[in-house]
């Protein structure tokens, strides 16, 4: 209940603040038609969970089965994992630098902390580029980015 709870939070914050920069209003196309396309031309097995929400279940190296949580607006698409709920995180000075220099490490990539707390890995992309290859590129590349920056979680 807590992940589902993260989730809709990450979600929600993400679509506002894309909306709201975007200048999105009510008339905007739907981005599902061309998400759910790309999602089935991918090979990835996944679920739409909202008609702008969809997970791709992932494994990962350190962190093991994970779901990967695509979100769009008529914008943006943004790719991004759940590390770490806040409950696990020890929010220390050192993890903190480490998050900044991980930020710095990895182009199109975001680190950060939810409204929750809970630590994300994200890459937002145009909706009018988004296609299977960028969809391969953004889930490897979180996938890659989330087992980094759990390691220094711990």
């Amino acid at each position: 209940m807590r992940f589902a709870a993260a989730v809709f939070s990450v979600c929600l914050t993400t679509l506002l603040a894309i909306g709201t920069l975007s200048g999105a209003n009510a008339e905007a196309p739907d981005p599902s038609g061309k998400v759910d396309g790309v999602l089935a031309q991918s090979g990835y097995k996944y679920k739409q969970l909202k008609p702008t929400v969809w997970i791709v279940p992932v494994t990962l190296d350190k962190l093991g089965e994970r779901p990967v949580i695509i979100s769009a607006n008529s914008d943006l698409v943004v790719t991004f994992l759940i590390v770490a709920e806040s409950k696990d995180i020890k929010k220390t000075p050192e993890l903190m630098q480490a998050l900044l220099q991980t930020n710095n490490d990895y182009d199109f990539v975001k680190v950060g902390f939810d409204s929750g707390g809970d630590l994300f890995v994200r890459i937002d992309s145009p909706l009018r580029n988004f296609d299977v290859e960028k969809l391969k590129t953004d889930v490897e590349q979180v996938k890659r980015v989330s087992d980094a920056v759990s390691a220094q979680t711990k």
